[in-house]
């Protein structure tokens, strides 16, 4: 077997090493192979003999999974804490109460904006259980924005529910009534999807991409991205999933 042969067949992760006899010279431990950045080097370090080269080499789709695993093992968090101001009380009122109900979204952990009437919805850091962020929705109509960040992360994600399957969807409303239905609700809070959120989707076992009907498209290009680093669908919905019972969403996302 040649060189360029015997380095096409070795098969190291990044950063991995191997060191064993030359295959030109012969010499005993003299010959080293090490994979980085997508290559592998390899060089003989007897004096005599002048065997060394670099051949690219693609990464798997598990070394890539692989590396993004390992870098999200090692932050500790994605983003600083969140303080919460001093005009968010703890009580509700009942049409407050009300509007949990009817996107099914009782049990979400939630504060009242008391100087804008709104229901704050509290985000936090699903490795840490930190808090890291707040949404509001307004409840008197006429009030712009309909929903409001009260912190300024751009890459925070919105998790209900502690099902295997996450289902993804723009709002927390949304979220809520997934999560109600089994599922994990994972809120977008838009339609935009970063790098970051990719690292926090990928302990989940099966992705499903269920943006409402207005961005089919968008959800459609986000399950393309999605597909190179796990087991991922879409759905096409007929309305918004918070407008729906969990029996009917399970119906739907199945």
């Amino acid at each position: 077997m040649n060189v360029t042969e015997l380095i096409s067949d070795l098969e190291l992760d990044e950063g991995q090493s191997v060191r064993q006899n030359c295959p030109e010279c012969g010499g005993r431990n003299t010959f080293t192979a090490t994979r980085k950045q997508g290559k592998i080097v390899w060089n003989c370090y007897k004096a005599s003999c002048d065997c060394s080269g670099t051949l690219r080499k693609n990464y798997s789709m598990d070394s890539i999974v692989s590396k993004i695993r390992q870098k999200q093992a090692k932050e500790i968090s994605l983003c600083p804490s969140f303080q919460i101001p001093d005009h968010f009380i703890d009580a509700l009122y009942e049409d407050h109460k009300d509007y949990l109900c009817r996107i099914h979204a009782s049990n979400a952990e939630t504060m009242l904006d008391i100087k804008e009437n709104r229901v704050v919805f509290l985000i936090r850091d699903p490795a840490t259980n930190e808090l890291v962020g707040a949404i509001g929705r307004a409840m008197n109509k006429h009030k712009l924005p309909k929903w409001k960040r009260y912190d300024r992360n751009s890459d925070l994600l919105y998790f209900s529910g502690n099902g295997t399957t996450g289902v993804l969807v723009e709002d927390v409303a949304s979220a809520c009534a997934v999560g109600n239905a089994g599922y994990t609700g994972i809120a977008l809070l838009g339609t935009s999807l970063h790098d970051t959120h990719i690292h926090r989707l990928l302990r989940f076992s099966h992705i499903i991409v269920a943006l409402d009907k207005d961005a089919s498209k968008k959800g459609i290009k986000i399950k393309k991205r999605l597909d190179d680093y796990m087991n991922t669908s879409v759905v096409l919905l007929p309305d918004d999933l918070k407008y729906y019972p969990p029996s009917d969403i399970q119906v739907i996302l199945s």
